[in-house]
């Protein structure tokens, strides 16, 4: 076996992977990355539509979930935004603001993975691609990390190999095995920021395609939780963004085989009286038309039919009632290959929240989605592994000290 020794072995070349070796290597660590797919930062490169909502000038603790959420609070208190801007503009990279939201100015997420890589590449970072890791093996001091025909020797190991959504870039869940491997226990998990699946088919049969601003009030056991925005309506069920915000709370129901209610207001600006005076005075001042002619002011045509031959009754009060409260029943969400990001991971009361390494074993340090944290639409995911990645990687350049193996 060829055996070559490093200061920091870091498992993975996504967001937090880069952003910890970005971070160790200004601080003169030999770093060696190991990515298993043929490019770095395939899934970095898909966010935002491949614009890069990097991060988010609003940061809410509401915006994130966790089976440990104070703990995530105490981790993102750590680092704050100037930190990671700042962090950025040493790397060439500036920020423009969409009402908070916060972009490369360039607008392209390649932007933001070459000048992560540039840095660590620059400062003597190895890069290896299409390499497999097999094993982490805990040594006396340090680890040996197996992949095909060859063993790494590292003081720290960081493992940021993301979590289970999105595999076609390289996420398959298997950080979360190796962190269990080595005596790691995990929240269950499910996909997030993806479809809800619903079982009125009919319905999305008529209306797939169509995009409208609509309040959503979702309606689970004990709770309550309403997102607003535009929804898209698909052959399955709901998508856009206020669905897929509400799609974690729909897959860990499910996970417990519970069902939610999801309850739509398709003009969530007009109230039901006026809507009612509005849809009664219509039909007084032209008693020829149809309802579906009255509401093509009003609503998409596919939806306004959909709703009208919905309707037991055909009247003003009726159609006011299926606009204002649309109710759909789901049965879970689309999968992980379809999910931007995991609800659940590994417990965040198993690492140090000033550094992210864990306390069940000494010197590997747990970054980004493998962690029990998903955030809503927004940048929070993003913000999560720059955090935990800049952690990670002050931490465990720290620790570079000589060693024997």
């Amino acid at each position: 076996m060829n055996e070559t020794i490093y200061d920091i072995i870091i498992i993975g070349a996504g967001a937090s992977g880069l952003m910890a070796a970005s971070v160790a290597v200004s601080r003169s660590s030999r770093v060696l990355i190991l990515e298993k797919m043929k490019q770095p930062g395939k899934k970095l490169l898909a966010t935002g539509n491949g614009r890069c909502n990097l991060a988010n000038e609003v940061l809410e603790m509401s915006c994130y979930h966790s089976s440990e959420h104070a703990l995530a609070e105490e981790i993102l208190s750590q680092i704050s935004l100037s930190e990671i801007l700042d962090h950025f503009a040493q790397l060439g990279i500036l920020t423009v603001s969409h009402n908070g939201y916060l972009y490369p100015h360039s607008e392209q997420a390649k932007s933001v993975l070459h000048a992560l890589l540039s840095e660590v590449t620059e400062k003597g970072a190895k890069l290896k691609l299409n390499t497999c890791v097999k094993e982490i093996v805990p040594l006396a001091e340090g680890f040996r990390v197996e992949v095909d025909g060859y063993a790494y020797f590292g003081k720290c190991v960081i493992l940021a190999a993301g979590g289970l959504a999105a595999p076609v870039f390289g996420s398959d869940g298997d950080g979360i095995s190796f962190a269990q491997k080595l005596g790691h226990q995990m929240a269950p998990t499910s996909p997030a920021l993806t479809g809800i699946l619903c079982e009125e088919k009919d319905f999305f049969a008529k209306t797939a395609g169509v995009r409208v601003s609509t309040q959503l009030r979702l309606r689970g056991d004990a709770q309550v939780v309403e997102e607003r925005g535009e929804v898209q309506f698909t052959s399955y069920g709901l998508s856009g963004i206020p669905a897929m915000i509400l799609s974690r709370h729909v897959g860990m129901a499910a996970l417990h085989g519970e069902s939610c209610l999801i309850e739509a207001d398709f003009l969530p600006d007009l109230n039901a009286v006026a809507l009612c005076e509005f849809l009664s005075s219509q039909k007084d001042l032209h008693p020829k038309k149809t309802w579906e002619e009255i509401l093509s002011g009003l609503l998409p045509e596919k939806l306004a039919n959909a709703l009208v031959h919905g309707c037991a009754k055909q009247d003003a009060e009726t159609l006011t009632k299926g606009i204002k409260s649309a109710i759909f029943h789901t049965f879970g969400v689309r999968g992980y290959e379809d999910a931007q990001v995991t609800a659940g991971g590994i417990l965040l009361h198993e690492v140090d929240p000033k550094t992210m390494e864990s306390k069940i074993v000494p010197n590997l340090y747990l970054t980004g989605e493998l962690l029990d944290v998903d955030g809503i639409c927004g940048g929070y995911n993003l913000q999560w592994a720059w955090t935990t990645g800049m952690l990670a990687g002050r931490a465990a350049a720290g620790q570079k000290e000589a060693f024997h193996l």
